[in-house]
């Protein structure tokens, strides 16, 4: 039986999730989003500009 090598989109999808720079890169991008939210919201409750629960 022969091994099948992966093509196209399958090759794709394997060299994205055996890479280890992917899942790293992408949870710094997500941890800066969600700093500058939090600072934006941040801003605008000490600015009175929403109203934030004690």
């Amino acid at each position: 039986m022969m091994l099948r090598l992966p093509v196209g989109s399958e090759w794709r999808r394997e060299a994205l999730r055996t890479n280890l720079w992917l899942v790293p890169m992408v949870e710094v991008i997500a941890a800066i989003g969600l700093y500058a939210i939090t600072h934006v919201v941040n801003r605008a409750g000490y600015h009175r500009s929403i109203s934030i629960p004690p």
